[in-house]
Protein backbone atom coordinates (compact mmCIF):
# COMPACT_ATOMS: atom_id res chain seq x y z
CA UNK A 1 0.00 0.00 0.00
CA UNK A 2 1.12 3.46 -1.21
CA UNK A 3 0.20 6.23 1.03
CA UNK A 4 -1.90 8.60 -0.97
CA UNK A 5 -1.05 12.37 -1.02
CA UNK A 6 -2.53 13.46 2.26
CA UNK A 7 -4.18 9.94 2.97
CA UNK A 8 -3.96 8.46 6.35
CA UNK A 9 -4.01 4.53 7.16
CA UNK A 10 -4.13 3.77 10.95
CA UNK A 11 -3.75 0.75 13.06
CA UNK A 12 -6.34 1.30 16.41
CA UNK A 13 -3.75 0.53 19.65
CA UNK A 14 -5.62 0.49 22.83
CA UNK A 15 -8.76 2.90 23.30
CA UNK A 16 -9.82 4.92 20.48
CA UNK A 17 -7.49 8.31 21.54
CA UNK A 18 -4.45 6.20 20.56
CA UNK A 19 -3.54 6.00 16.86
CA UNK A 20 -0.41 4.06 15.00
CA UNK A 21 -0.89 6.28 11.63
CA UNK A 22 1.07 7.08 8.50
CA UNK A 23 -0.59 10.97 7.45
CA UNK A 24 1.09 12.93 5.14
CA UNK A 25 1.03 16.22 6.65
CA UNK A 26 1.62 19.14 4.34
CA UNK A 27 3.26 22.36 5.45
CA UNK A 28 0.28 24.13 7.13
CA UNK A 29 -0.59 26.93 9.49
CA UNK A 30 -1.13 25.09 12.65
CA UNK A 31 -1.64 26.47 16.14
CA UNK A 32 1.35 27.61 17.76
CA UNK A 33 2.63 25.15 20.38
CA UNK A 34 0.93 22.02 19.01
CA UNK A 35 3.60 19.15 17.87
CA UNK A 36 2.52 19.60 14.17
CA UNK A 37 3.97 23.36 14.96
CA UNK A 38 7.42 22.33 16.86
CA UNK A 39 7.65 19.78 14.29
CA UNK A 40 7.61 22.55 11.59
CA UNK A 41 9.89 24.72 13.20
CA UNK A 42 12.68 22.63 13.68
CA UNK A 43 12.60 22.32 10.24
CA UNK A 44 11.69 25.96 8.77
CA UNK A 45 14.69 27.54 6.88
CA UNK A 46 13.74 30.53 9.16
CA UNK A 47 15.44 29.24 12.10
CA UNK A 48 13.31 28.16 15.39
CA UNK A 49 14.09 31.18 17.75
CA UNK A 50 12.71 30.25 20.73
CA UNK A 51 13.12 26.31 20.40
CA UNK A 52 14.43 26.41 24.23
CA UNK A 53 10.95 26.44 25.26
CA UNK A 54 10.12 23.31 23.11
CA UNK A 55 12.92 21.23 23.66
CA UNK A 56 12.92 18.70 26.57
CA UNK A 57 15.02 15.71 27.82
CA UNK A 58 17.72 15.24 25.09
CA UNK A 59 17.50 17.75 23.00
CA UNK A 60 17.83 20.58 26.08
CA UNK A 61 21.23 20.21 25.18
CA UNK A 62 20.95 21.14 21.86
CA UNK A 63 19.16 24.59 22.82
CA UNK A 64 21.77 26.70 22.05
CA UNK A 65 23.07 25.15 18.52
CA UNK A 66 20.99 26.09 15.23
CA UNK A 67 18.28 24.21 14.52
CA UNK A 68 17.51 21.59 12.04
CA UNK A 69 15.92 23.61 9.51
CA UNK A 70 19.55 26.39 9.69
CA UNK A 71 21.51 23.53 8.31
CA UNK A 72 19.82 22.57 5.62
CA UNK A 73 20.45 23.84 1.56
CA UNK A 74 18.62 25.72 -0.17
CA UNK A 75 17.71 23.34 -2.53
CA UNK A 76 16.57 20.30 0.56
CA UNK A 77 12.69 19.59 0.83
CA UNK A 78 10.82 18.39 3.64
CA UNK A 79 7.98 17.10 4.09
CA UNK A 80 6.10 15.76 7.55
CA UNK A 81 4.20 12.32 8.32
CA UNK A 82 2.34 11.71 11.59
CA UNK A 83 3.24 8.75 12.75
CA UNK A 84 1.30 8.46 16.00
CA UNK A 85 -0.45 10.56 18.10
CA UNK A 86 -2.05 10.21 21.66
CA UNK A 87 -3.17 12.87 23.94
CA UNK A 88 0.33 12.92 25.79
CA UNK A 89 2.39 11.54 22.65
CA UNK A 90 3.24 12.44 19.24
CA UNK A 91 5.52 10.37 16.69
CA UNK A 92 6.64 12.96 13.20
CA UNK A 93 8.50 11.19 10.29
CA UNK A 94 10.64 14.09 8.90
CA UNK A 95 11.54 13.32 4.77
CA UNK A 96 14.36 15.70 3.65
CA UNK A 97 14.66 14.93 -0.63
CA UNK A 98 17.18 16.93 -2.56
CA UNK A 99 18.01 16.05 -6.34
CA UNK A 100 19.80 12.84 -5.86
CA UNK A 101 18.36 11.43 -2.79
CA UNK A 102 16.39 11.51 0.16
CA UNK A 103 16.08 10.76 4.16
CA UNK A 104 14.21 10.79 7.28
CA UNK A 105 14.33 11.72 10.54
CA UNK A 106 12.07 10.94 13.31
CA UNK A 107 10.96 13.03 16.39
CA UNK A 108 9.52 12.25 19.32
CA UNK A 109 7.20 14.78 21.83
CA UNK A 110 5.59 15.03 24.65
CA UNK A 111 2.89 16.82 26.18
CA UNK A 112 3.88 18.01 29.29
CA UNK A 113 1.99 20.77 32.07
CA UNK A 114 3.89 23.32 29.69
CA UNK A 115 2.69 21.88 26.82
CA UNK A 116 4.39 19.76 23.92
CA UNK A 117 8.23 19.90 23.69
CA UNK A 118 10.43 17.64 21.71
CA UNK A 119 12.31 14.73 23.80
CA UNK A 120 14.17 13.23 21.11
CA UNK A 121 15.27 13.05 17.50
CA UNK A 122 16.42 9.73 15.68
CA UNK A 123 17.44 8.64 12.33
CA UNK A 124 19.08 5.47 11.03
CA UNK A 125 22.53 5.29 13.32
CA UNK A 126 24.59 3.17 10.63
CA UNK A 127 28.44 3.88 11.24
CA UNK A 128 30.35 4.96 8.21
CA UNK A 129 31.91 1.98 7.78
CA UNK A 130 28.86 0.95 6.20
CA UNK A 131 28.46 3.19 3.58
CA UNK A 132 31.95 3.17 2.12
CA UNK A 133 31.39 -0.69 2.15
CA UNK A 134 28.59 -0.16 0.56
CA UNK A 135 29.96 2.37 -1.98
CA UNK A 136 33.20 0.55 -2.18
CA UNK A 137 31.08 -2.80 -3.54
CA UNK A 138 29.49 -0.61 -5.98
CA UNK A 139 32.26 0.68 -7.51
CA UNK A 140 33.33 -3.06 -8.38
CA UNK A 141 32.62 -4.21 -12.10
CA UNK A 142 32.88 -8.10 -11.02
CA UNK A 143 31.02 -9.21 -7.69
CA UNK A 144 30.37 -12.85 -7.02
CA UNK A 145 26.72 -13.49 -5.98
CA UNK A 146 27.36 -13.56 -1.86
CA UNK A 147 28.90 -9.50 -2.74
CA UNK A 148 25.91 -8.53 -4.99
CA UNK A 149 22.95 -9.83 -2.15
CA UNK A 150 24.82 -7.60 0.38
CA UNK A 151 25.19 -4.67 -1.98
CA UNK A 152 21.32 -5.13 -2.79
CA UNK A 153 20.94 -5.66 1.03
CA UNK A 154 23.21 -2.36 1.71
CA UNK A 155 21.24 -0.15 -0.64
CA UNK A 156 17.81 -0.88 -0.31
CA UNK A 157 18.95 -0.54 3.91
CA UNK A 158 19.58 3.15 3.16
CA UNK A 159 17.07 4.21 1.08
CA UNK A 160 14.30 6.00 1.81
CA UNK A 161 11.30 5.12 3.59
CA UNK A 162 9.30 5.93 0.40
CA UNK A 163 11.49 3.56 -1.44
CA UNK A 164 10.92 0.72 1.35
CA UNK A 165 6.97 1.10 1.33
CA UNK A 166 7.02 0.73 -2.41
CA UNK A 167 9.72 -2.13 -2.24
CA UNK A 168 6.91 -3.98 0.29
CA UNK A 169 4.14 -2.99 -1.76
CA UNK A 170 5.77 -4.77 -4.68
CA UNK A 171 7.27 -7.61 -3.40
CA UNK A 172 4.02 -8.47 -1.18
CA UNK A 173 3.07 -12.06 -2.23
CA UNK A 174 6.90 -12.91 -1.27
CA UNK A 175 6.26 -11.25 2.27
CA UNK A 176 3.54 -13.09 2.21
CA UNK A 177 4.75 -16.30 1.48
CA UNK A 178 8.00 -16.03 3.77
CA UNK A 179 4.80 -15.55 6.62
CA UNK A 180 3.58 -18.56 6.00
CA UNK A 181 6.52 -21.04 5.67
CA UNK A 182 8.10 -19.29 9.15
CA UNK A 183 5.33 -19.85 11.00
CA UNK A 184 5.20 -23.34 9.72
CA UNK A 185 8.97 -23.69 10.51
CA UNK A 186 9.87 -24.38 6.66
CA UNK A 187 13.60 -22.65 6.59
CA UNK A 188 14.43 -23.57 2.93
CA UNK A 189 13.64 -19.92 1.81
CA UNK A 190 16.78 -18.13 0.21
CA UNK A 191 17.01 -14.25 -0.42
CA UNK A 192 17.14 -13.02 -4.09
CA UNK A 193 18.62 -10.42 -6.03
CA UNK A 194 15.27 -9.10 -6.52
CA UNK A 195 14.20 -9.50 -2.63
CA UNK A 196 17.65 -9.47 -0.73
CA UNK A 197 16.67 -10.06 2.76
CA UNK A 198 18.87 -11.21 5.35
CA UNK A 199 16.83 -13.05 8.19
CA UNK A 200 13.38 -14.28 8.43
CA UNK A 201 12.37 -15.18 11.81
CA UNK A 202 9.21 -15.45 14.16
CA UNK A 203 8.73 -12.80 16.58
CA UNK A 204 8.64 -14.33 20.53
CA UNK A 205 5.66 -13.67 22.73
CA UNK A 206 3.64 -12.72 19.21
CA UNK A 207 1.67 -15.21 18.01
CA UNK A 208 2.31 -15.75 14.13
CA UNK A 209 4.32 -12.63 13.98
CA UNK A 210 7.36 -12.73 12.21
CA UNK A 211 10.26 -10.13 11.16
CA UNK A 212 12.34 -9.63 7.96
CA UNK A 213 15.79 -8.10 8.41
CA UNK A 214 16.54 -6.13 5.66
CA UNK A 215 20.09 -5.12 6.83
CA UNK A 216 21.52 -3.59 9.72
CA UNK A 217 24.86 -3.16 11.94
CA UNK A 218 24.50 -4.08 15.82
CA UNK A 219 20.79 -3.27 16.73
CA UNK A 220 20.27 -0.40 14.29
CA UNK A 221 18.16 -2.22 11.82
CA UNK A 222 15.26 -1.98 8.60
CA UNK A 223 12.61 -4.43 7.82
CA UNK A 224 9.45 -5.50 7.67
CA UNK A 225 7.17 -6.67 10.80
CA UNK A 226 4.22 -8.79 10.18
CA UNK A 227 1.85 -8.26 12.89
CA UNK A 228 -1.57 -9.53 12.51
CA UNK A 229 -2.86 -8.31 15.70
CA UNK A 230 -2.66 -4.51 15.72
CA UNK A 231 -2.75 -4.82 19.33
CA UNK A 232 1.03 -6.53 19.06
CA UNK A 233 2.50 -3.62 17.52
CA UNK A 234 6.04 -2.84 18.80
CA UNK A 235 5.46 1.20 20.57
CA UNK A 236 7.29 3.85 19.25
CA UNK A 237 10.71 5.12 21.38
CA UNK A 238 14.00 6.86 20.77
CA UNK A 239 15.48 3.56 22.86
CA UNK A 240 14.25 0.76 20.35
CA UNK A 241 11.81 1.25 17.68
CA UNK A 242 11.97 4.68 15.82
CA UNK A 243 9.74 4.22 13.31
CA UNK A 244 7.41 1.60 12.83
CA UNK A 245 4.69 2.37 10.11
CA UNK A 246 1.98 0.06 8.69
CA UNK A 247 2.19 -0.72 5.09
CA UNK A 248 -0.95 -2.88 4.50
CA UNK A 249 -1.92 -6.73 5.37
CA UNK A 250 -0.75 -7.02 8.44
CA UNK A 251 2.70 -5.18 7.51
CA UNK A 252 5.01 -2.35 9.29
CA UNK A 253 8.05 -0.91 7.61
CA UNK A 254 10.17 -1.04 11.04
CA UNK A 255 13.51 0.65 12.18
CA UNK A 256 15.22 0.12 15.15
CA UNK A 257 18.27 2.04 17.33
Amino acid sequence: MMLQSLGIVCALIGGATSQLCAQIVPPSDAGRGTARWIVEQLYSPDGFPDRAEYYAGEMSAYAERPSFGERLSSDDQTSYRELYSDDDHSVYAITISWSTGASDVYASLRKQPEGWKVLAMRSLALPPLYYHYRDTLAAQTELTLEERLTLARMRLATSSDATLREFARSNRSVLDSLVQQVVAGDTGSQPSLTFPWRLARSVDECERCVLVLIDGMIDNEVGFLYVPNPRDVPVMSPKRYILVEPIGGGWYLYKTT
